[in-house]
């Protein structure tokens, strides 16, 4: 019988939609993306989970 340290990388995948308003030239203006990054971050509360990824990055014996 052993025992190992195991160090897990977690990544949690969440989903959300805002609606964001402006003077933005056309839909490619990067403006729009910083602008809806910063109204997602407002409000966690919003976000739809979607997933979590576990991925071994390392396990050592102890």
């Amino acid at each position: 019988m052993g025992k190992y340290e195991v160090e897990l990388k977690i990544q949690t995948e969440h989903k959300v939609k805002v609606i964001v308003e402006g003077d933005y030239h056309d839909s490619d203006d990067p403006t729009i993306d910083e602008n809806a990054i910063q109204e997602a971050n407002m409000d966690h509360g919003k976000w739809d989970y979607v997933d979590t990824d576990f991925d071994v990055v390392a396990i050592k014996k102890v």
